[in-house]
């Protein structure tokens, strides 16, 4: 197994659907939602040298269950982002948050 690559700053413009902290500043929630990923990053390494070390079962799917957690964390932060980018350009309908949050309800 190979180690997981870098992770490079994410754009907030360029997001897809996502996101929890509607009253978050964007180069904030840029910089959460990087420090997350990198988090994962980790947690993905770990994971492979737990399985390397044959670490046991139980102790694999802890770190497995973070990692998901995690993920389901930078998917609301994302939604969310792309809630407040849609409010500030007042483009956002009633329609349009039932279609964001049908379709964030499928990732999760």
């Amino acid at each position: 197994m190979s180690k997981v690559k870098s992770i490079k700053k994410v754009d907030i413009d360029h997001i897809p659907l996502g996101g929890i902290y509607y009253d978050f500043p964007m180069k904030q929630a840029s910089r959460t939602v990087t420090a997350r990923i990198h988090r994962l990053a980790g947690q993905l390494n770990a994971i492979e040298t737990m399985l390397q070390n044959r670490r046991t079962c139980t102790e694999v799917l802890n770190q497995i269950s973070a990692v998901r957690a995690g993920l389901e964390q930078v998917a609301a932060i994302v939604f969310q982002i792309e809630l407040q980018k849609l409010s500030a350009k007042k483009k956002l309908t009633a329609l349009d948050v039932e279609k964001i949050t049908q379709a964030f309800s499928k990732t999760t």
